[in-house]
């Protein structure tokens, strides 16, 4: 190994990323159509050095980046991270339902349109399903609507001048934006992810509100029966219309990782998060679908249903504990231009250069 080599290996980390200089750095702009830039590649060709900002990574590091780059408290970003309890409420979303799939999937018999002898009779353990079965549904969806409620939060809380955050990510420094609970920014493609998933799971939880509070024995995603108009109104209905909302959440999500309407990007970490999520919601929704189309389950059996929905909280599952993975790694100090300034500073080199 030559001596030149080898200094390149003992340099500080800020020393070996490339970062534009303010003034001459161009942004080129990549996203879709309708919303604003989700992908700005800072260059500079007077220096040749790039910066990339994604939109996704942006608002999930905003308020919190500088804090990891605290060497005394390397973890404390956590407490302050809207991503992380994001994801923690989504893994619990997604386990609360698999528990209840895994004791609907084991009742029998069924509450289908076919006979409804066993929707009125006195003998049906109702309180005992209310508890094991719908209460965790219910539960189940205000985990997630609490989770897509912090996404809100962090999309109206981001900075949207990117003049002023490029300096300030550059450098390390904390935020000067006042925390917002309320706001309107109707060009940015998370804010509708964000938006229709707070619809679509609010749709949800009030299905599950009234299938909870419900006086006949209708429980569960599959022992439901259509033939009642007081069940179609407050149940299926709300039920359908929240999936479809989620489902254009969960899409839109995703585009905003891709930048492209539909791609293929396998190596990415938050392809496979938004990926998952969105193939999650897909599941639940022909759950539901199926089961609203085919009462009398001439094409669809209930075990295949059941089958559908569970398939469908495992890949939220998998997304949610992946999305701690992926926010765990947007803060690691190592791919951060400050990183090494903050800890040792050096008189001899300039700041972002090799």
């Amino acid at each position: 190994m030559t001596e030149a080599e080898r200094s390149r290996l003992t340099k500080s980390p800020s020393q070996l990323l490339l970062v534009p200089r303010h003034e001459r750095a161009k942004p080129i702009f990549y996203g879709v159509e309708c919303f604003s830039p989700t992908l700005i590649d800072f260059y500079s060709v007077g220096d040749d050095t790039r910066l990339l900002w994604s939109s996704r990574v942006h608002r999930k590091t905003f308020r919190t980046l500088h804090i990891a780059l605290d060497p005394d408290a390397p973890r404390r970003w956590l407490l302050h991270s809207w991503s992380f309890y994001s994801a923690l409420f989504s893994v619990l979303g997604a386990t609360l339902f698999l528990y209840a799939s895994a004791n609907e999937a084991a009742y029998h018999p069924h509450a289908t349109t076919q006979t409804t002898s066993n929707l009125t009779q006195t003998d049906f353990p109702l309180s005992l399903v209310r508890e094991t079965i719908d209460l965790p549904l219910l539960l189940g969806a205000a985990s997630f609507i609490v989770a897509y409620l912090l996404t809100f939060l962090e999309v109206i809380n981001c900075c949207h001048d990117l003049d002023l955050w490029l300096n300030d990510y550059i450098h390390g420094l904390p935020s000067r934006r006042k925390k917002k609970w309320v706001g309107y920014y109707p060009y940015r493609i998370d804010y509708w992810s964000a938006v229709l998933g707070i619809l679509g799971w609010a749709f949800l939880l009030h299905a599950r509100g009234f299938v909870c509070r419900h006086e006949l024995n209708v429980f569960g995603v599959v022992n439901l029966t259509r033939g009642n108009p007081r069940i179609f109104w407050g149940f299926w209905i709300p039920s359908l219309v929240g999936y479809f909302s989620l489902s254009m959440s969960a899409y839109l999500m995703h585009v905003e990782v891709i930048h492209r309407w539909f791609v293929i990007r396998l190596g990415h970490l938050d392809y496979w998060v938004t990926g998952l999520g969105w193939l999650g919601i897909l599941l639940l929704f022909t759950c539901s679908f199926t089961q609203f189309i085919d009462p009398l389950n001439l094409f669809v059996a209930d075990a295949t249903s059941m089958r559908a929905f569970q398939a469908g909280a495992w890949a939220l599952f998998a997304s949610g504990v992946l999305s701690l993975f992926e926010v765990n790694a947007l803060h690691s100090p190592l791919r951060h231009p400050a990183y090494g300034k903050l800890r040792r500073a050096s008189s001899s080199c300039r700041y972002g250069a090799v």
